[in-house]
């Protein structure tokens, strides 16, 4: 047997498993987020693909997003938060070493006509984007009342599975898993999004 290969295992470690925080953030904690959130000005979603000029972006994606910078005072609960969940989830599960979170919370609107995004991957583009690790997801409405459609699902390519999105609950997974989020048919689904990072692969 060779043993010049015989590189170190973790047999804890599962690259195909997410973890989530039910109500990590309490209505009270989702009504600051909309408050800090209705300061900052609406853009319209897009990909990298589309900056190349390659897709038809409502194809692929049909969403209004804010940036909630770090550099805002409000924010900062909110980054140490995410922040302290994602240390838990990586400690538990996948054990990357993460080096930053350096990209901005993505305050994310689905409406009712067919608000959408298709499967993607979050690593995706150059950059920064390129070093995401773990994808952060907080639902910020509720999905019983607030509107149909707009299933988080990941594709673990033997099957596709369903994220938790009770309202206010934190779901994390690893950046390189393929999802979606299915067309909105009725109401509006809001959501925040953030990046955690690293270095290559280790």
């Amino acid at each position: 047997m060779r043993t010049d290969f015989d590189f170190n295992y973790d047999d804890q470690v599962n690259f195909n498993n997410f973890y989530y925080f039910h109500k990590a953030f309490s209505l009270e904690e989702i009504q600051k987020i909309h408050e800090v959130a209705s300061a900052y000005e609406f853009i319209t979603a897009v990909t990298d693909s589309i900056n190349e000029g390659n897709e038809d972006l409502e194809l692929v994606r049909k969403s209004r997003i804010k940036w909630l910078k770090q550099s805002d005072p409000r924010t900062h609960w909110i980054y140490d938060k995410i922040g302290e969940m994602a240390q838990k989830a990586n400690r538990e599960l996948w054990k990357f070493d993460l080096t930053n979170m350096r990209e901005s919370l993505q305050y994310t609107v689905y409406h009712k006509d067919s608000g959408h995004y298709d499967w993607h991957m979050d690593i995706a583009g150059g950059g920064i984007m390129t070093q995401r690790k773990i994808s952060v997801t907080i639902e910020l409405t509720d999905h019983d009342k607030d509107y149909e459609g707009g299933v988080v699902q990941v594709n673990l390519g033997h099957s596709i599975k369903e994220l938790p999105q009770s309202q206010g609950t934190a779901v994390l997974f690893p950046s390189f898993f393929v999802h979606r989020v299915t067309p909105v048919t009725k109401g509006k689904r809001t959501s925040l999004v953030l990046w955690i990072g690293g270095h290559h692969y280790k």
